[in-house]
Protein backbone atom coordinates (compact mmCIF):
# COMPACT_ATOMS: atom_id res chain seq x y z
CA UNK A 1 0.00 0.00 0.00
CA UNK A 2 2.08 3.22 -1.22
CA UNK A 3 1.99 6.12 1.40
CA UNK A 4 -0.30 8.60 -0.07
CA UNK A 5 -2.53 5.68 0.01
CA UNK A 6 -2.21 5.45 4.19
CA UNK A 7 -2.32 9.71 4.59
CA UNK A 8 -5.64 9.21 2.73
CA UNK A 9 -7.09 6.22 4.75
CA UNK A 10 -6.06 8.64 7.85
CA UNK A 11 -7.81 11.71 6.24
CA UNK A 12 -10.87 9.41 5.40
CA UNK A 13 -10.83 8.17 9.03
CA UNK A 14 -10.87 11.46 10.15
CA UNK A 15 -13.62 12.57 8.27
CA UNK A 16 -15.91 9.60 9.29
CA UNK A 17 -15.22 8.66 12.50
CA UNK A 18 -16.96 11.24 14.59
CA UNK A 19 -20.38 10.89 12.17
CA UNK A 20 -19.94 7.07 12.02
CA UNK A 21 -19.61 6.77 15.87
CA UNK A 22 -22.71 8.86 16.25
CA UNK A 23 -24.78 6.56 14.45
CA UNK A 24 -23.29 3.59 16.71
CA UNK A 25 -26.38 3.27 18.89
CA UNK A 26 -26.88 -0.28 19.49
CA UNK A 27 -25.49 -4.30 17.75
CA UNK A 28 -29.07 -4.22 15.74
CA UNK A 29 -28.79 -1.29 14.43
CA UNK A 30 -25.59 -0.42 14.35
CA UNK A 31 -24.99 -1.02 10.24
CA UNK A 32 -28.12 1.15 9.45
CA UNK A 33 -27.38 3.88 11.59
CA UNK A 34 -23.87 3.76 11.20
CA UNK A 35 -24.14 4.24 7.28
CA UNK A 36 -26.85 7.44 7.51
CA UNK A 37 -24.56 8.64 9.60
CA UNK A 38 -21.39 9.35 6.64
CA UNK A 39 -20.68 12.11 4.60
CA UNK A 40 -23.26 11.60 1.61
CA UNK A 41 -20.54 12.15 -1.01
CA UNK A 42 -17.50 9.95 0.44
CA UNK A 43 -20.19 7.06 0.84
CA UNK A 44 -21.51 7.52 -2.87
CA UNK A 45 -18.12 7.19 -3.39
CA UNK A 46 -16.99 3.93 -1.62
CA UNK A 47 -20.35 2.25 -2.67
CA UNK A 48 -21.13 2.10 1.25
CA UNK A 49 -25.17 0.91 1.41
CA UNK A 50 -26.97 -1.48 3.72
CA UNK A 51 -27.50 -4.83 2.79
CA UNK A 52 -30.89 -5.73 4.20
CA UNK A 53 -30.31 -8.38 6.53
CA UNK A 54 -32.98 -10.93 5.10
CA UNK A 55 -30.87 -11.38 1.49
CA UNK A 56 -27.70 -11.76 3.94
CA UNK A 57 -29.27 -14.85 5.29
CA UNK A 58 -30.34 -15.81 1.93
CA UNK A 59 -26.97 -16.38 0.57
CA UNK A 60 -25.63 -17.79 3.69
CA UNK A 61 -28.07 -20.46 3.24
CA UNK A 62 -27.51 -21.04 -0.59
CA UNK A 63 -23.72 -21.07 -0.23
CA UNK A 64 -24.39 -23.65 3.21
CA UNK A 65 -26.53 -25.75 0.93
CA UNK A 66 -23.38 -26.10 -1.64
CA UNK A 67 -20.99 -27.03 0.92
CA UNK A 68 -23.23 -29.85 2.53
CA UNK A 69 -24.59 -31.30 -0.82
CA UNK A 70 -22.29 -30.45 -3.49
CA UNK A 71 -18.37 -30.05 -1.61
CA UNK A 72 -19.01 -32.75 1.29
CA UNK A 73 -18.54 -30.58 3.58
CA UNK A 74 -21.17 -32.10 6.28
CA UNK A 75 -21.30 -28.85 8.93
CA UNK A 76 -21.60 -26.34 6.40
CA UNK A 77 -19.67 -23.13 7.86
CA UNK A 78 -18.70 -24.68 10.49
CA UNK A 79 -16.82 -27.60 8.70
CA UNK A 80 -12.76 -26.93 9.76
CA UNK A 81 -12.22 -27.21 6.01
CA UNK A 82 -14.18 -24.63 5.23
CA UNK A 83 -12.56 -21.31 5.29
CA UNK A 84 -14.41 -17.71 4.50
CA UNK A 85 -13.87 -14.23 3.49
CA UNK A 86 -15.54 -11.33 3.56
CA UNK A 87 -13.90 -8.97 1.17
CA UNK A 88 -15.71 -6.16 1.46
CA UNK A 89 -16.73 -6.61 5.43
CA UNK A 90 -18.58 -3.11 5.95
CA UNK A 91 -19.52 -3.41 9.71
CA UNK A 92 -19.94 -7.39 9.63
CA UNK A 93 -23.60 -8.55 8.72
CA UNK A 94 -22.29 -11.09 6.51
CA UNK A 95 -20.00 -12.70 8.77
CA UNK A 96 -22.44 -12.24 11.38
CA UNK A 97 -24.97 -14.28 9.30
CA UNK A 98 -22.54 -16.95 9.14
CA UNK A 99 -21.85 -17.51 12.49
CA UNK A 100 -25.70 -16.72 13.16
CA UNK A 101 -25.92 -20.00 11.03
CA UNK A 102 -23.02 -22.34 11.38
CA UNK A 103 -23.49 -22.23 15.01
CA UNK A 104 -27.42 -22.94 14.82
CA UNK A 105 -26.69 -26.11 12.81
CA UNK A 106 -24.54 -27.18 15.85
CA UNK A 107 -26.76 -26.56 18.25
CA UNK A 108 -29.75 -28.38 16.23
CA UNK A 109 -27.56 -31.37 15.28
CA UNK A 110 -24.85 -32.02 18.40
CA UNK A 111 -26.81 -29.79 21.18
CA UNK A 112 -25.49 -26.93 23.13
CA UNK A 113 -22.99 -28.32 24.41
CA UNK A 114 -20.66 -28.51 21.17
CA UNK A 115 -21.64 -24.43 20.36
CA UNK A 116 -18.67 -23.22 22.65
CA UNK A 117 -16.06 -25.49 20.99
CA UNK A 118 -17.49 -25.03 17.38
CA UNK A 119 -17.36 -21.52 17.62
CA UNK A 120 -13.66 -21.36 18.53
CA UNK A 121 -12.91 -23.15 15.37
CA UNK A 122 -15.00 -21.08 13.30
CA UNK A 123 -13.29 -17.54 14.70
CA UNK A 124 -10.12 -19.23 13.18
CA UNK A 125 -11.96 -19.44 9.89
CA UNK A 126 -13.55 -16.00 9.26
CA UNK A 127 -11.89 -13.44 7.59
CA UNK A 128 -12.72 -10.09 6.53
CA UNK A 129 -10.96 -6.53 4.83
CA UNK A 130 -12.55 -3.85 5.26
CA UNK A 131 -11.22 -0.48 3.38
CA UNK A 132 -13.13 2.39 5.90
CA UNK A 133 -12.20 3.31 9.13
CA UNK A 134 -15.21 3.42 10.56
CA UNK A 135 -17.26 0.17 10.10
CA UNK A 136 -13.49 -1.43 10.05
CA UNK A 137 -13.77 -0.53 14.25
CA UNK A 138 -17.55 -1.69 14.24
CA UNK A 139 -17.22 -5.23 12.52
CA UNK A 140 -14.34 -6.53 14.83
CA UNK A 141 -16.43 -5.35 17.59
CA UNK A 142 -19.53 -7.32 16.32
CA UNK A 143 -17.90 -10.31 15.09
CA UNK A 144 -15.63 -10.37 18.65
CA UNK A 145 -18.77 -10.03 20.42
CA UNK A 146 -20.77 -12.74 18.45
CA UNK A 147 -17.90 -15.12 18.60
CA UNK A 148 -17.60 -14.17 22.42
CA UNK A 149 -20.97 -14.51 23.32
CA UNK A 150 -21.62 -18.26 22.20
CA UNK A 151 -18.43 -19.33 24.13
CA UNK A 152 -15.80 -18.96 21.83
CA UNK A 153 -11.91 -18.61 22.46
CA UNK A 154 -10.74 -15.80 19.97
CA UNK A 155 -7.45 -16.31 18.54
CA UNK A 156 -4.35 -14.71 19.99
CA UNK A 157 -4.17 -12.00 17.84
CA UNK A 158 -8.01 -11.20 17.39
CA UNK A 159 -10.42 -11.53 15.37
CA UNK A 160 -9.74 -11.81 11.63
CA UNK A 161 -11.15 -8.32 10.57
CA UNK A 162 -8.36 -6.16 8.93
CA UNK A 163 -8.41 -3.25 7.72
CA UNK A 164 -6.74 -3.04 4.14
CA UNK A 165 -7.25 -2.77 0.73
CA UNK A 166 -8.72 -5.96 -0.84
CA UNK A 167 -7.74 -4.98 -4.45
CA UNK A 168 -4.06 -4.51 -3.75
CA UNK A 169 -1.50 -7.44 -4.76
CA UNK A 170 -0.74 -9.78 -2.51
CA UNK A 171 2.78 -8.70 -4.05
CA UNK A 172 2.91 -5.75 -2.29
CA UNK A 173 5.72 -5.20 0.36
CA UNK A 174 4.60 -4.49 3.86
CA UNK A 175 4.18 -1.37 4.62
CA UNK A 176 7.00 0.59 7.05
CA UNK A 177 5.82 3.59 9.49
CA UNK A 178 6.51 5.75 12.49
CA UNK A 179 5.32 3.70 15.90
CA UNK A 180 2.32 5.84 16.09
CA UNK A 181 1.03 4.72 12.37
CA UNK A 182 2.41 1.18 13.92
CA UNK A 183 -1.44 -0.44 14.30
CA UNK A 184 -2.33 -0.01 10.59
CA UNK A 185 0.93 -1.32 9.06
CA UNK A 186 0.33 -4.34 11.36
CA UNK A 187 -3.29 -4.53 9.91
CA UNK A 188 -1.65 -4.29 6.19
CA UNK A 189 0.95 -6.80 6.82
CA UNK A 190 -1.70 -9.35 8.52
CA UNK A 191 -4.01 -9.27 5.07
CA UNK A 192 -0.97 -9.73 2.69
CA UNK A 193 -0.44 -13.15 4.48
CA UNK A 194 -3.90 -13.62 3.82
CA UNK A 195 -4.05 -13.56 0.65
CA UNK A 196 -0.46 -15.31 0.20
CA UNK A 197 -1.21 -18.21 2.25
CA UNK A 198 -4.71 -18.43 3.36
CA UNK A 199 -6.71 -21.07 1.42
CA UNK A 200 -9.92 -19.72 0.98
CA UNK A 201 -12.98 -21.77 0.41
CA UNK A 202 -15.96 -18.95 0.51
CA UNK A 203 -15.97 -15.67 -0.66
CA UNK A 204 -18.90 -14.15 0.07
CA UNK A 205 -20.51 -10.58 0.58
CA UNK A 206 -21.71 -7.33 -1.47
CA UNK A 207 -18.37 -5.51 -2.41
CA UNK A 208 -18.93 -1.91 -3.40
CA UNK A 209 -19.88 -1.53 -7.37
CA UNK A 210 -18.65 2.25 -9.12
CA UNK A 211 -18.87 3.34 -12.84
CA UNK A 212 -15.68 4.66 -14.30
CA UNK A 213 -15.99 6.48 -17.36
CA UNK A 214 -12.48 5.59 -18.59
CA UNK A 215 -9.09 4.23 -16.89
CA UNK A 216 -6.71 6.45 -16.17
CA UNK A 217 -3.07 6.17 -15.10
CA UNK A 218 -3.85 6.35 -11.11
CA UNK A 219 -7.04 3.98 -11.58
CA UNK A 220 -5.75 1.68 -14.28
CA UNK A 221 -5.33 -0.89 -11.39
CA UNK A 222 -8.34 -0.89 -10.30
CA UNK A 223 -10.79 -0.27 -12.92
CA UNK A 224 -12.96 -2.84 -15.22
CA UNK A 225 -16.06 -3.69 -16.55
CA UNK A 226 -16.99 -5.90 -13.19
CA UNK A 227 -14.43 -4.95 -10.70
CA UNK A 228 -12.96 -1.67 -9.15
Amino acid sequence: MPKPRVQALLHQRNRQDSRFRRGVRAPARTQRRGRSAYDPKLRKDAGAYYTPVEVVRCQVRLIDDLLVNRLNMPLGFADPGVVTLDPATGTGTYLLGVIEHALKRIKTEQGAGAVAGQATGLARNLYGFELMAGPYAVAELRVSRALRDRGALLPKDGTHVYLTDTLESPDTEPLVLSYYLKPISDQHEKALKVKNSVPVIVCLGNPPYDRHEAATGENKARTGNWVR
